[in-house]
């Protein structure tokens, strides 16, 4: 997957200031240095404990001021829409251990972890981007 990246990054001209790294995200060592890390369409495969767990190594290995960003389709935060969310929401949970998530969840999700300024950014169709700082 990091290949895939890659390519899109290099497509960008964007290869001297995005790098990606391939690891399990549950078993390896976190790489450190960086400033931010991007998860797209990740947190809605796997349950609480399981976001909780990417959350906290996050936190752990950025550095202050350092930012996570989450790119997920959202639920509104009463989680009964919109229906293209709460028919992907219903997807998830016949083949992954996931569920879709409310902007509300994951806001709560970062602070609970340590992370400020949280924001969410509409970005295209239903998808946002839920953002925390480290401090």
């Amino acid at each position: 997957m990091s290949k895939i990246a890659a390519g899109y990054v290099s497509d960008y001209g964007l290869s001297d200031r995005i790098d990606t790294v391939a690891v399990d995200m549950f078993h390896d060592a976190w790489p450190k240095g960086y400033d931010a890390i991007f998860f797209s369409n990740i947190y809605h495969d796997w349950g609480w404990k399981r976001c909780e767990h990417l959350t906290k190594e996050s936190f752990n290995v950025l550095p202050s001021g350092g930012r996570i960003y989450l790119h997920e389709m959202l639920l509104n935060d009463t989680k009964d829409g919109p229906a293209t969310a709460s028919l992907f929401s219903m997807n998830m949970s016949f083949f992954t251990e996931g569920k879709q998530f409310s902007g509300a969840e994951l806001r709560g999700l970062l602070e609970a972890h340590g992370f400020t300024d949280v924001t969410i950014t509409p970005t295209y169709a239903y998808y946002s981007v839920v953002s925390g700082r480290k401090l």
